[in-house]
């Protein structure tokens, strides 16, 4: 993250290990703790009224321009809708379609046959709760995810999307991590999970 983004983030960090001693500890605090720190990584504008700049914004927007330009497709998806609505004005210029908790299922099935068959529309929009099953969207041989699902097997329903029964080219899948913070942890938690299954499950040893 940049120094302005990194510091919003400690001082999040800093005000939340403050509250851990003032307030009685449930699965519903900690989860509301966990989802703020995501948040700072994400979309510091959800947390602030402060200007200040995300890193994952601006690094969406740099690998969105370098895949359009070479004239691809992608599907970009968040966890949070707040993020997605702060992607829209610097994406609008690529030919962009959005898919939230906020549309209809029949305003999201609009929004995909747009992607899939407009030539001019290059980006597809979304929160993964909402498009991470049930849709096709192989038009995009590229996914960026600006955080990561809660698990493995989210994350690989998500990414089935452009992955789909007749795609036969080769896909790519991008997971924005921020260094140093809760970004970090989440993936490290997924791909544990992810190994312990496929041990349980497949006999595979990690």
């Amino acid at each position: 993250m940049n120094d302005t983004h990194q510091m919003f983030y400690d001082n999040i960090c800093k005000g939340i290990v403050d509250q851990v001693d003032k307030v009685k500890m449930s699965t519903a605090n900690l989860l509301a703790m966990v989802s703020r720190l995501r948040q700072a990584t994400a979309c510091p504008s959800v947390l602030t009224t402060e200007s200040i700049v995300s890193s994952k914004v601006e690094r969406a927007k740099d690998l969105t321009e370098q895949i359009v330009s070479s004239g691809d497709k992608v599907v970009i998806f968040s966890t949070f809708k707040e993020t997605v609505y702060k992607l829209i004005p610097e994406l609008q210029k690529f030919g962009l379609v959005v898919a939230t908790g906020d549309n209809t299922d029949f305003e999201i099935e609009q929004a995909k046959q747009q992607f899939q068959t407009n030539p001019d529309v290059k980006v597809f929009l979304g929160t993964w709760q909402k498009c991470g099953t049930g849709i096709t969207l192989n038009a995009a041989s590229y996914m960026i995810f600006i955080d990561h699902p809660w698990t493995a097997a989210q994350c690989e329903q998500a990414e089935d999307r452009i992955h789909r029964i007749g795609t036969n080219r080769s896909v790519f899948i991008y997971r924005l991590i921020a260094k140093d913070t809760i970004d970090e942890r989440v993936l490290e938690l997924v791909n544990d999970k992810k190994a312990i299954s496929s041990y349980i499950v497949d006999d595979e040893v990690p």
